[in-house]
């Protein structure tokens, strides 16, 4: 062995010792609700055999760029590179990208010729890098059909308007938002037309509902049965063509009134969305916009891999909104509105390993095996 390159290892064999391998990192303090998630990236720098210290703290920063940037272009648009938005992934990289990283684990290190190579596993969160790109304009905004829900309920307070909410979310294509009385105006035509412009809703739906104790008469019981009737009435906008209007019952029984009325008044509201979803949702032109779950996951390198299967398909568009804990959460717009179909297309064309879980008007969920 030359004497040049004995002192080259023996400086940097005396400098990988006298750091931690595992290095913590992060100059600002981590407030943003995420888990870390490990990636394996590989870094290669020029050797300076003049300054060992300074070598590989370069080495040590170009794996933390690229496994910043490995994770960001996970969840950016393919595009952004012909969109001419290059330059600005690599302002996000390279801003901070301690930020972004929890930790790191070097695995291995040493020189090849004249250069200084490092592998490490890079603990980040992925959901910052998430952020980051939405707010450098590296994902195009998305959104479904959209309706601005008016709800009357009597009595007052029951939780029908939040289940109605729920069950119309779970079971339709549309998003809903649930609009505050003082949105109402007068109630007329006119003033629920302006107030669904205003959040830019393509519909309203005006629900009307009551609950009450059925007279049982002199028949003696312990319970208070209720019946529960209600209606929805949906127009499209902006030339107020009316899609749907539809009356339905709910009924319930139990020791409390107050109970029996609540329980009425979600059978009502349970059964008058998903009859209002039917009715409606094949009329819409819109695109739906389809969320697929995939759980149990095992890293961001199966993410990857997801992602790759994601867009063989003839998706109108596909994004990935978020990954935590062996969760990840995309956002497809697709041709069809019926999940069924889609998620038959995904298990044929499933190179991950995943079976399909469950299926709704507008989620998807599968699980890894």
């Amino acid at each position: 062995m030359k004497f040049n390159s004995i002192i080259r290892f023996v400086a940097i064999a005396v400098f990988s010792l006298s750091v931690i391998s595992c290095s913590s990192t992060g100059r600002r303090t981590q407030s943003f609700q995420d888990s870390e998630e490990p990636v394996f990236v590989e870094g290669m720098v020029r050797y300076n055999d003049k300054n060992v210290n300074e070598t590989r703290e370069r080495a040590v920063y170009e794996v933390k760029l690229q496994a910043v940037r490995r994770v960001a272009e996970l969840f950016a648009d393919d595009s952004y590179k012909s969109d001419g938005k290059y330059d600005v992934m690599e302002e996000l990289v390279e801003e901070d990208p301690d930020f972004f990283i929890r930790k790191y684990k070097i695995q291995a290190e040493g020189l090849d010729r004249d250069n200084y190579f490092l592998k490490a596993n890079v603990y980040l969160f992925p959901n910052k890098i998430a952020s980051a790109v939405r707010a450098k304009g590296l994902v195009k905004p998305v959104s479904g059909p959209k309706a601005a829900l008016f709800i009357e309920e009597t009595p007052a307070k029951t939780g029908f308007a939040k289940k109605f909410a729920e069950n119309m979310e779970k079971n339709s294509i549309m998003s809903v938002e649930i609009m505050p009385a003082e949105k109402n105006g007068d109630g007329s035509f006119d003033a629920l037309m302006a107030a669904a412009a205003d959040i830019n809703a393509e519909m309203y739906i005006k629900v009307k509902a009551k609950s009450y104790i059925i007279n049982t008469g002199s028949l003696a019981t312990d319970f208070f049965p209720a019946s529960a009737e209600g209606s929805a009435e949906v127009v499209q906008l902006p030339l107020g063509r009316r899609l749907s209007d539809i009356s339905r019952q709910g009924t319930a029984s139990s020791k409390s009134k107050d109970e029996s009325v609540s329980k009425a008044m979600e059978s009502l509201a349970s059964i008058l969305a998903k009859d209002t979803s039917a009715r409606v949702d094949p009329q819409l032109k819109s695109d739906p916009l389809i969320k697929l779950i995939f759980t149990r996951l095992s890293g961001l390198e199966q993410v990857e891999n997801l992602k790759k299967d994601m867009l063989r398909h003839n998706f109108k568009y596909i994004s990935l909104d978020s990954y935590a804990s062996g969760r990840a959460v995309f956002s497809a717009v697709t041709k069809t509105q019926d999940t069924q179909e889609i998620a038959s297309m995904i298990l044929k064309g499933d190179t991950v390993g995943i079976q399909l879980k469950e299926a709704s008007g507008k989620e998807i969920e599968f699980t890894a095996y």
